[in-house]
């Protein structure tokens, strides 16, 4: 027999010893299985099987942390599971000295704003993990918004403000003002004015609506053979009973221009080289140049200082408030004649139009509703008409105001979970305010921005967005919000008194 190897030897021990345990665990020394190879094997799968298990409960922790103690943290909003208050971790609160505790937030919109702008989350606690943190006041900012909507929903769209027929909660008829906010084109696909006129009444007034601008139409407070509105309508080829009743409201959101009003000359005598056709004249004269060889019809009035050339507005205007009659001249007394000084004969600052405009008031059969659209970022405004639909409007109702010294819109329509950052636009040189416009509807309200509007969008998460231009006099329309600063949002909430008590039926305090 060969010489056996180590390895030989090895072997040969090896298989003695499982044909040995073999025999004593099974009592079979030729059984091909190892005895204690199921043994080994469901050892090794339960070790891998704890140790899944164990992984797995650490992911879930880190991905809970409300089980640990990460909400205590002064830059994170703490929701509790059960109820969904909101609470903030304050390391330090006041008065010094005393242990951390927890002051329930009003609103997220508060919440925000005492948190980093960066690197804030937000925590689902159970009651139980909050259980012996103290509590401190409640703080936050009173009717602030409670839904903040993303950077994608700001809107930037225009803003339309439209006047239209109604009814009130007694179904009275009444003519109603709807605000639009955010949405493009207008809602009503009213025909734009153009180069027309509208003329419009309200509160007993009347205005001729033209470019986007309010005209009021004569001096209420002119004498009976003055420019009262009814003479400057009549003598401008139009009548009160023209008129499109407005709201004050949709006529206050449009900016106002120079009354058109009859324009003033100082009283005198005219220089002796005025005369017409060879007649002496008096100021306030108004001439006529018909129109011949190519030469369009002229308009003049005579001044303290001669003939001054006017436009047809400013002639029918003038008409209204003097007893002389107008005149046929001849191009030589006005070539003869002595020229004044235009500046004294008003314009309206130049922003009159020079003859009465067409009116779309004659072609409007019905109701009618008149809105006005934000047209870009110079203050221009469009205003289009369009017959009233019937029903009410589709906008959200606001509650009833106190007494303001603006008028307020009577209804909202802003889409569901939208909001707008606006900056006021006035030509008043001072610095435009900013304003967070957000709410259901029913409450929307613009909040201004405070001092530091670009520390608060960024708190808010709008560091991004750009505030578009709403005039002021739209702006106007919406009730007043609070004001959303970091201050504000630390103020502890002071509860409102106790009512009076109640009393029962006999009138006794109960």
């Amino acid at each position: 027999m060969a010489i056996q190897s180590r390895r030989d030897q090895v072997l040969a021990y090896r298989f003695l010893l499982r044909r040995r345990h073999a025999t004593l665990l099974s009592g079979d020394p030729d059984s091909p299985e190892a005895p204690l190879r199921k043994l080994s094997t469901a050892t090794f799968a339960s070790i891998m099987l704890a140790t899944l298990m164990a992984a797995g409960a650490g992911v879930l922790g880190a991905l809970s942390p409300g089980h640990s103690a990460s909400w205590r943290d002064p830059n994170v909003v703490i929701v509790v599971k059960e109820t969904g208050s909101r609470f903030i971790y304050d390391p330090t609160p006041a008065p010094q000295g005393s242990p951390p505790a927890l002051h329930q937030i009003l609103n997220y919109t508060s919440a925000r704003l005492l948190l980093s702008s960066s690197g804030w989350k937000t925590v689902s606690v159970s009651e139980k993990s909050l259980a012996d943190t103290p509590r401190a006041a409640d703080i936050g900012i009173v009717g602030a918004p409670d839904d903040l909507p993303s950077t994608g929903n700001v809107r930037g769209g225009p803003w339309t403000v439209c006047s239209l027929p109604g009814a009130n909660a007694q179904n009275q008829p009444v003519t109603l003002t709807r605000l639009t906010i955010g949405t493009s084109g207008d809602p009503t696909d009213g025909s734009p004015l153009g180069d027309q006129g509208l003329v419009v009444q309200a509160g007993g007034g009347y205005w001729l609506v033209w470019h986007g601008h309010r005209f009021q139409i004569g001096d209420p407070a002119a004498p009976q053979n003055g420019d009262t509105p009814a003479r400057v309508l009549t003598f401008l080829g139009w009548s009160p009973g023209q008129a499109l009743s407005v709201s004050q409201a949709w006529l206050d959101s449009l900016s106002a221009l120079s009354p058109l009003r009859a324009p003033h000359l100082d009283n005198g005598t005219p220089p002796g080289t005025v005369s017409v056709t060879g007649q002496k004249v008096s100021v306030g004269q108004l001439v006529r140049i018909p129109a011949q060889n190519g030469v369009a019809e002229r308009l003049f009035v005579v001044t303290v200082k001669g003939f001054v050339q006017i436009d047809n507005l400013q002639y029918q205007l003038l008409a209204t408030s003097t007893d002389l009659k107008p005149m046929d001249g001849t191009p030589q007394d006005v070539g003869n004649g002595q020229s004044g000084d235009a500046s004294t004969v008003s314009s309206g600052d130049g922003q009159w139009p020079q003859t009465p405009p067409q009116l779309v008031n004659a072609s409007a059969a019905g109701p009618s509703t008149a809105c006005a659209t934000t047209a870009g970022t110079d203050g221009s405004m469009t205003v289009s008409v369009a017959p009233a639909t019937t029903g009410q409007p589709t906008c959200y109702r606001l509650p009833p105001q106190a007494p303001s010294a603006t008028y307020l819109a009577d209804c909202i329509a802003v889409a569901p979970g939208t909001a707008a950052v606006v900056r006021s636009r006035t030509n008043t040189g001072i610095a435009a305010a900013e304003y967070l416009v957000s709410g259901n509807g029913e409450y929307t309200a613009k909040d201004s921005l405070g001092p530091d509007p670009a520390t608060t969008l960024k708190a808010l998460g709008y560091a991004a967005v750009t505030p578009i231009a709403v005039p002021q006099t739209m702006l106007d329309l919406l009730p007043d919000g609070p004001a959303l600063t970091p201050d504000a949002a630390r103020q502890a909430v002071v509860p409102p008194p106790p009512g009076p008590a109640p009393t029962s039926a006999s009138g006794s305090k109960s």
